[in-house]
């Protein structure tokens, strides 16, 4: 019994290996260029990298109108730290323009960008909460 059983797992792990060689094989000639696969990935990775880029963005707004609202940030600060947001946000959007998606520099550039303000933002109402 069990070497028909082993035949049987052998033959249908063959047809399930030729199987996959045939997608492989079918997809290639589906896509002679190459890079639309690449391109595909690369947008998505694009698209997820601007969905978190756009959480943290959020994040400092929720967390510059809260300090503003407490009066950890005072008036001044909280304009001051707003104008430097809306300039990484406007640079977000002279990127994604390109219709490319962002691109692993652009990525870096943003969330560079992005880390320093935030830690000025907590910085900021670290600072004023011990006046």
């Amino acid at each position: 019994m069990k070497t028909a059983s082993t035949s049987a797992k052998a033959l249908i792990a063959m047809i399930v290996m030729s199987a996959g060689l045939s997608t492989m094989a079918l997809s290639a000639q589906a896509a002679p260029q190459g890079h639309a696969p690449a391109a595909a990935a690369h947008a998505q990775y694009g698209v997820e990298a601007g969905r978190k880029i756009e959480a943290r963005i959020q994040d400092i707004k929720d967390r510059l109108a809260d300090g503003k609202h407490s009066g950890r940030i005072s008036r001044a600060e909280g304009s001051r730290l707003t104008t430097s947001l809306n300039s990484i946000v406007s640079l977000k959007r002279q990127y994604e323009r390109s219709g490319r998606g962002l691109s692993q520099p652009e990525i870096n550039t943003l969330n560079t960008k992005l880390d320093i303000l935030s830690g000025k933002v907590r910085v900021q109402g670290h600072y004023n909460n011990r006046r």
